[in-house]
């Protein structure tokens, strides 16, 4: 939960005694209820009291005190009462119209079944906590947007009940809020309903929120689409309304997608956890049913190449992307107790993205909806350093799972650098997307109840569990090292198409007449490599490398995440993994441990020369045509990275922050190989990579026979 710090007040200072007499003047509220009990402090003098609210948050200023209006509005606060057994605080919104001064009242009442509440689902915003309310006679400051969604939910001629953790929860009491955090799952499940607070609308809000009731209109069934999948009969009908909107409406409703409420790590449980056919969603005074949205995400996703022909015709600078934030919610949909619930592994991988203003949230946040929380005996803690927080998370995971799949979420940009590289950091926000390794992840055509036992894992270590000890800052796993990276491409920025293709689509068998500069660049550079001989002799044949080439782009999955069959191969896509090759078993060899980041010197002129490829062996466009899945499988694993080629022939893909002479290793337990910088004794973790030829077990078949291993430490 966000930690809300209000500033001491200090007896002793004279400008804080001083504002300490104005409270009154922020009081102006009317008659309140109970206003004879309210513990305000008397002023005598009425022109205090006369005084507007501009001219006290200008003494503020002059005062020059911290958080200074904040303070003056905290003063007066609400007196909480502990909770006791299954109690919880519920908020009784009474009755008034918009431009009555809004009062409550507060009280407990046990967290069962046969409570008729409705709980809220809404962003606290930033701070200052400037709007205020009365709670029982108490006036009570809390932030803007909750202010607005309480004007909205509020009714003329009834009671509402709320549970709105922002005053149910007494945020100053670290120990409740440890102990409600827990609670919450429940919460949201036991609600009589969920309502969604999206803010305010904006300009063509209207119209848009009108498409997508029109839009949802289609679908008979939205529980049934969002557990089997899409049918063709809706796209066909969802086809013509895209087409027929404006560029205007369709940017309001991608914007509608993009606000703040959906990258929210809370709302995640909050709406999963719901009544789904009772939860609703409110943007202004328009409140639509919460499945609406989901269906129109899937609607956007299953008509992607019409909606963007339509945003980009008047916005090109404008990304349609806020949809999938809907797609995520809908897979994490518990509409009936026969579900298996997420790992929280996966949780946390799959929302990413999620933001949060305490970053111990990233995993307190979706506690609630882990089917394995037990096994691991994670307790929510406030008072622990972050740090902490997210290197007990790891040390308990590994622990309990003998897994180092933990180590794939190490990616991105890093705002807490206390942390061990092998500890991934949930607090940023600037993360590159990783290649998937959970059975369920974001994308259109996989929903909760479609075949996606189908799924086929990456198994690099093969069935090998880990071996690992921690000691103190250090993980000591065990693990085969690879190779040197010797030979790096550009870093995928993303998609750039040439001007055949002015939106650059592929069509529906995953072919374009255009093709990436950035793929263009990476075979270039396989066909121009010193070492091409080791990599063809790698892989067996030229048509074998480019086999290699196109798996690798996609990381050997299509777009249901299984190995696409093989095609146009010469060899059945058999790769050489013998145990005498250039893979080495000891990280001390020569060979593997070598600083000479120019590996060129490996291969003389001569041998290159005879042995260059015939770069019309490999036309681009076909290329791309062979690549499983098309484009926008490519762009979800190769956004962010970078191609490499390791000193023994082997052809993948690597973070984009790897370097030449990094080193490429195979730990125990872990789905997929790593990139690690090597020191002297211990080595950092780059992140996780593929290649292919090494990703499913291939050092493990029987054939070869299994591997030497050593320890490997990570700092």
């Amino acid at each position: 939960m966000p930690d809300k710090c209000v500033p001491e007040a200090s007896s002793r200072d004279p400008n804080v005694e001083g504002l300490l007499s104005e409270r009154e003047a922020l009081l102006s509220l009317g008659p309140l209820p109970h206003q004879e009990t309210a513990r305000l402090p008397s002023c005598a003098d009425a022109s205090i009291k006369s005084r507007n609210l501009a001219r006290i948050r200008a003494r503020c200023l002059r005062y020059n005190l911290s958080n200074r209006f904040q303070l003056l509005l905290s003063m007066a606060g609400y007196p909480y009462q502990a909770l006791t057994g299954i109690d919880i605080r519920l908020l009784d919104l009474l009755p008034g119209s918009r431009a009555d001064p809004v009062r409550c009242s507060m009280r407990h009442a046990p967290l069962q079944s046969s409570t008729n509440f409705q709980a809220l689902s809404y962003t606290w915003g930033d701070p200052p906590d400037s709007e205020r309310i009365a709670i029982d006679g108490h006036v009570v400051a809390i932030r803007p947007n909750l202010f607005s969604a309480l004007i909205h939910l509020r009714q003329v001629d009834a009671t509402r009940t709320l549970w709105i953790d922002a005053v149910a929860i007494n945020q100053q009491d670290v120990p409740e809020r440890n102990r409600q955090v827990l609670r919450m799952q429940n919460i949201y499940a036991l609600a009589t309903s969920v309502h969604v607070w999206l803010g305010e609308v904006d300009a063509d809000d209207e119209a848009a929120l009108a498409l997508v009731q029109s839009l949802a209109g289609v679908v008979e069934d939205a529980e049934r689409l969002l557990d089997t999948g899409t049918q063709n009969a809706y796209i066909e009908r969802w086809h013509p309304q895209f087409e027929a909107a404006p560029p205007a409406t369709i940017r309001a409703l991608n914007n509608i997608f993009n606000r703040p409420w959906w990258n929210r790590v809370w709302i995640i449980q909050e709406v999963s956890l719901a009544r789904q056919s009772e939860a609703r969603v409110q943007c202004g005074t328009t409140s639509l049913p919460w499945l609406h949205f989901l269906v129109v995400a899937y609607a956007i996703e299953e008509c992607w190449q019409i909606v963007n022909q339509r945003l980009w015709l008047e916005f090109p600078d404008d990304a349609l992307s806020g949809f999938l934030g809907g797609i995520r919610l809908a897979q994490c949909r518990y509409s009936d107790a026969s579900r298996p619930q997420f790992r929280l592994l996966e949780l946390l991988t799959q929302h990413r993205e999620g933001q949060a203003t305490n970053a111990r949230d990233h995993i307190y946040g979706l506690l609630g909806l882990s089917g394995d929380i037990e096994e691991f005996g994670i307790q929510p803690d406030y008072s622990s350093d972050v740090v902490d927080v997210y290197v007990d998370f790891v040390t308990r995971i590994v622990n309990a799972t003998h897994s180092l799949d933990v180590l794939c979420a190490c990616r991105g940009e890093r705002n807490l650098t206390a942390l061990p590289s092998w500890v991934p950091d949930w607090s940023t926000d600037a993360v590159i997307p990783g290649i998937c390794i959970f059975e369920r992840y974001c994308g259109g055509d996989i929903f909760p109840r479609s075949p996606i036992s189908h799924f086929q894992r990456y198994r690099a270590a093969g069935a090998q569990m880990a071996d690992i000890a921690f000691e103190g800052p250090r993980l000591r796993a065990r693990g085969v090292w690879i190779g040197r990276v010797c030979h790096l491409g550009a870093l995928d920025e993303g998609m750039q198409f040439d001007d055949t293709d002015s939106f650059g689509l592929a069509d529906e068998d995953g072919k374009s007449a255009s093709g990436s500069d950035t793929f263009d660049s990476w075979l270039n550079l396989i066909l121009d490599c010193p070492i091409w001989p080791r990599i063809e002799e790698r892989y067996g044949s030229p048509s074998n490398v480019l086999h290699a080439f196109c798996r690798t782009l996609v990381a050997n999955r299509n777009n249901r995440m299984t190995i696409p069959p093989a095609e146009n191969d010469d060899s059945d896509a058999s790769v050489d993994v013998d145990a005498d090759d250039e893979t080495s078993n000891d990280a001390d060899t020569d060979d593997e441990t070598s600083n000479d980041a120019d590996m060129d010197d490996e291969v003389s002129t001569s041998e290159t020369s005879e042995a260059a490829p015939d770069s019309r062996l490999f036309d681009p466009s076909e290329m791309l045509s062979m690549t499983p899945g098309g484009f926008k499988a490519c762009l979800q694993v190769s956004w962010g990275k970078r191609l490499a080629i390791l000193d023994n022939g082997y052809v993948g893909i690597v973070p984009g922050h790897a370097v030449v002479g990094d080193h490429v290793a195979i730990l125990l337990g872990c789905s997929l190989p790593v990139v690690l910088r090597k020191g002297e004794e211990d080595s950092q973790l780059v992140g996780e990579c593929y290649f292919y030829g090494l990703s499913e077990g291939e050092l493990w078949q029987e054939d070869n026979g299994p591997p030497s291993t050593q320890v490997i430490t990570l700092v």
